[in-house]
């Protein structure tokens, strides 16, 4: 089993403009969960944990700027 539960002071939802205090839950490259850490509770059955402190989080945030230029790459090919 390859779950993680990562708790930190400062995760980005869009949800939200301010930073939130919780965890977040992954299996794999899949979210379960984003929130507060009590709701984290349920899936702490076999889960390996990490407190980052105040680093920050940003769950399913992607690089755009990765995306854009391998795009960009792709039409020149074509």
């Amino acid at each position: 089993m390859s779950k993680k539960i990562f708790y930190s002071s400062s995760i980005f939802t869009s949800d939200s403009m301010e930073p939130i205090d919780g965890a977040v839950v992954i299996d794999g490259e899949n979210i379960l969960y984003v929130g507060d850490r009590k709701g984290a509770e349920a899936y702490l059955d076999g889960a390996v944990t990490e407190d980052l402190g105040s680093k920050t989080i940003a769950p399913g945030l992607i690089d755009a700027h990765t995306h854009y230029y391998m795009t960009s790459v792709m039409m020149n090919r074509i």
